[in-house]
């Protein structure tokens, strides 16, 4: 049951190319998926099942393996542009079902993959290249997720090797870091939320908080001064590179007085 429910509530299908059909954001569905199958893969619940079905207790697995499974690794391999928007997206997945398929040149291709995404989607001061610091998280959680699988189950040295994970950060502790004296945030490229009402609910920030804020890698920065009531003022420069949700026009200012904005540009 947990098997087919995974598949039921999480299979998603997008992207479709030539033909044929990625399962779409592969850290849901495929990576719940190929979790849920190895738990029950060889359980007394699964054996009585193909039992049932096919009246033998070894049965399904092969049916599973090659019709279900194996035609996922060929979705896989056939579909090119894995280097594209919400690339780290489908490498949980993609490990998951190599380990379980056993298939080595899957393997290999989706772990040098993924280091290739980790160098070309993140910048050295932990922006993404989502352009817009409400995608920012598109790139950390799965990317993180899958070195942590992988750092885990087969690569306890991968820290070692790529330095740059220890300082892979969070890209909600950026948006904080970004967001004005009254949690708003910064208008650049395309960040929905900048005027969402909760962001008013939160309170202020502290003095400790109010700190001028430079990314100079990715192209951002947020100047602060000022504590006295009214003249808190902050001033986001914004000079990106053009990519990912980022503003074609990339060259903005905004202006907030005590956390609201007052123009921008």
């Amino acid at each position: 049951n947990q098997f087919w429910n995974t598949w039921d509530r999480s299979i998603s299908f997008g992207h479709e190319k030539m033909g044929a059909l990625l399962p779409q954001y592969g850290m849901g569905a495929v990576a719940c998926l190929t979790k849920a199958y190895a738990v029950i893969r060889n359980s007394a619940g699964a054996r009585k099942w193909s039992t049932d079905k096919y009246g033998q207790p070894d049965k399904l697995d092969p049916h599973v393996m090659k019709d279900l499974f194996g035609e996922m690794v060929k979705l896989y391999k056939s579909y090119q542009p894995w280097l594209g928007n919400y690339t780290a997206a489908y490498f949980e997945g993609a490990i998951y079902l190599s380990l379980l398929t056993q298939d080595r040149y899957f393997f290999d291709v989706a772990n040098e993959l993924m280091e290739r995404a980790l160098y070309d989607e993140s910048y050295a001061d932990h922006a993404t290249t989502q352009g817009s610091c409400s995608y920012w998280n598109m790139v950390y959680y799965p990317l993180v997720r899958a070195f942590r699988l992988r750092e885990q189950i087969y690569d306890p040295q991968v820290k070692q090797t790529h330095p740059r994970l220890q300082y892979l950060g969070d890209g909600t502790d950026l948006e904080k870091q970004l967001a004005s004296w009254r949690w708003l945030i910064p208008a650049f490229g395309d960040t929905w939320n900048t005027l969402y009402p909760t962001g008013l609910q939160r309170g202020t920030k502290s003095p400790a908080e109010f700190l001028s804020r430079h990314f100079p890698d990715y192209g951002v920065s947020m100047l602060r001064w000022g504590q006295a009531e009214g003249r808190r003022q902050e001033v986001c420069m914004v000079y990106q590179r053009v990519n990912g949700h980022s503003h074609s026009d990339a060259l903005g200012l905004e202006f907030f007085v005590d956390g609201l904005p007052v123009f921008w540009d």
